[in-house]
C-alpha cells in the first residue's frame, strides 16, 4: 500500500479558481476543482498528457453559467497522469503554473517539474472507481477525505483541507443536482464530425455489453440524439461499464455504420447518481437494444448451416479448397451514384454498358453492382471492402430486363435504399469467390 507520510511537509495556501490570474514563471498555483470533463492519458509528440476541464464556486457567472477552466498534465510516463473517468470527482494540484492558450485560462501540471497531483470522490455516497489507496478500516466513508488516487509514493493533507473539501461536494452536489453542467450533443454536429472524419462526443446509456474475450467486449449504446451505436473496447481501459450506465463519451470518431472509433485520449465518463444530467438521461434514452435486421434470407439449407466467416479472412487470409463461403456485412454505399448504371449487358465474356441503349446480340442485361460493405460480425474490423452483386435473384419482382420501365427503376431505387441503411440494416450471404473478387450467390432480398 503507498505510504500517506511525507518525510517533509509543507504548507500550502489554495486558490480559488477565478483568482489565479498572474502568468509568469516564478508563479505557482495550488487549487481544488470539480472535474466536468477529462481526456484520457495518450502520449504527444514529446510526452504524455491528460487534459481536462475542472470547475468550483467561484467559476459560476451571472446567470449561472459555469466558466470552467482547462487543466493540463504532462509527464514523461504514462504512470504518473490521473485516468479520470466520473464527471464530478475532484482533483487538488499543487505548482501548476498559468498561460492563456487561445484566449483561455489553461493550468499546467508539470510533473517533471514537481507539480503532484491527488484524487478524491465528488459523492460520499459512491464508491471510487480505481482506487489506488486501500479502504484501510472498510468503512464507507474512508474516501470521504482520503484520496483514491494520488501522484508520485506519497501524499500530505493539512487539517484545513477537510472543509474545502467537504464545502466543495457540498457546492458540486447543490449545482450538479440543478444543472446539466454538460453540454447537449446535436445531432447536426455529429453528422458534420463524421462527414468530415473528426472527433465529437456523445451522451448515452449502455444497452448490452458483451465478452469477446479475456481482454476487449462489444457494447451497444443509445445516445441523446436517438441514435444507436457500437463500440470495440479494451476493458483495462474502460473496466467499470455495465449495462443501464448513463455515459459522457469524449473524443470518438466512426465509420458510416455508427460503429464508433476510440483513439489513445478517447474516455468514457460516468456521473453521480445526484446529477441533474445523470437522471435526464436515465429517463429519456430508451433501455432497449436496436439489434440490426437482417435484410436477406439465404435460399438453402445446407447455406445457413455454414460458418460465418470474417471478411477480412476471405480477402486476405481465404481457404484455398473453398468456392462459397457466408459472411454477415453492412452495405455503406454502392460505387456508384447513378441508378442508371446499375445495369449492365452481359453476353458471357465481357460486359457492355447499357443506360438505355438497345441490348447487344446474345447479351442479357444484369445487376452489375459493386457495394462496398464493412464486416457486420467483426466490428474491431474498420476496412471497407467491395461486394459484386450480379445475380439477377437476388431482388425478387425486380428484372433488370424490364430496365426501361420506370415503375421497375422506382422499385429499385426503393430496395437499395433499404439495402444501403446500415445503420439499421445488414446482409447475410454466401460469396462465391472469383479469383480476388466475391459476388453475393444463393442470397435473395426479403
Amino acid at each position: 500500500m503507498p505510504n500517506q507520510k511525507a518525510a517533509k511537509k509543507d504548507h500550502y495556501q489554495y486558490s480559488d479558481l477565478s483568482s489565479i490570474k498572474k502568468e509568469g514563471e516564478e508563479d505557482q498555483y495550488h487549487f481544488y476543482g470539480v472535474v466536468i470533463d477529462a481526456s484520457f492519458p495518450y502520449k504527444g509528440e514529446k510526452r504524455y498528457v491528460v487534459t481536462c476541464k475542472v470547475a468550483d464556486p467561484s467559476s459560476v457567472a451571472k446567470g449561472g453559467k459555469l466558466n470552467t477552466v482547462n487543466v493540463v498534465f504532462f509527464s514523461q510516463n504514462f504512470e504518473d497522469l490521473p485516468i479520470i473517468q466520473r464527471v464530478g470527482d475532484i482533483v487538488r494540484v499543487h505548482r501548476a503554473r498559468l498561460q492563456h492558450y487561445n484566449d483561455a485560462k489553461q493550468l499546467n501540471v508539470n510533473m517533471y517539474y514537481r507539480s503532484s497531483w491527488c484524487l478524491f470522490i465528488g459523492n460520499d455516497k459512491e464508491a471510487p472507481l480505481e482506487p489506488k489507496v486501500e479502504n484501510e478500516d472498510g468503512t464507507n466513508n474512508y474516501f470521504s477525505y482520503t484520496p483514491y488516487n494520488f501522484s508520485g509514493k506519497s501524499f500530505t493533507q493539512e487539517g484545513h483541507e477537510t472543509k474545502i473539501l467537504k464545502d466543495l461536494k457540498k457546492w458540486s452536489k447543490d449545482y450538479f443536482s440543478n444543472n446539466d453542467v454538460v453540454e447537449q450533443v446535436k445531432k447536426a454536429d455529429i453528422e458534420t464530425a463524421m462527414k468530415n472524419k473528426t472527433d465529437f462526443d456523445l451522451l448515452a446509456k449502455v444497452t448490452e455489453i458483451s465478452d469477446n474475450d479475456q481482454y476487449t467486449n462489444t457494447v451497444s449504446l443509445n445516445d441523446s440524439t436517438g441514435q444507436t451505436w457500437t463500440g470495440h473496447l479494451f476493458k483495462r481501459k474502460f473496466p467499470h461499464l455495465v449495462k443501464g450506465d448513463v455515459l459522457r463519451i469524449k473524443s470518438v470518431s466512426a465509420k458510416e455504420d455508427n460503429s464508433l472509433i476510440f483513439s489513445s485520449h478517447s474516455n468514457i465518463l460516468k456521473f453521480f447518481s445526484f446529477s441533474s444530467i445523470h437522471k435526464k438521461l436515465k429517463s429519456s434514452i430508451s433501455s432497449d437494444t436496436h439489434i440490426k435486421t437482417c435484410v436477406t434470407k439465404i435460399d438453402k439449407a445446407a447455406h445457413n448451416k455454414m460458418d460465418i466467416t470474417p471478411l477480412k479472412k476471405l480477402f486476405f487470409n481465404p481457404k484455398k479448397s473453398e468456392k462459397l463461403f457466408r459472411s454477415q456485412f453492412s452495405v455503406l454505399k454502392v460505387d456508384t451514384k447513378n441508378l442508371e448504371d446499375y445495369v449492365g449487358a452481359f453476353d458471357g465474356k465481357k460486359w457492355h454498358s447499357y443506360k438505355g441503349k438497345k441490348t447487344p446480340k446474345d447479351a442479357e442485361l444484369r445487376w452489375n453492382i459493386k457495394l462496398i460493405v464493412t464486416d457486420y460480425k467483426n466490428q474491431q474490423d474498420d476496412k471497407a471492402y467491395m461486394i459484386h452483386l450480379d445475380d439477377n435473384s437476388f431482388f425478387k419482382g425486380i428484372n433488370p430486363a424490364n430496365w426501361s420501365n420506370a415503375a421497375t427503376k422506382k422499385k429499385a431505387e426503393k430496395a437499395f435504399s433499404v439495402l444501403t441503411n446500415n445503420k439499421v440494416n445488414y446482409v447475410d450471404a454466401i460469396l462465391e469467390r472469383d479469383k480476388k473478387n466475391y459476388h453475393i450467390r444463393h442470397t435473395q432480398f426479403k
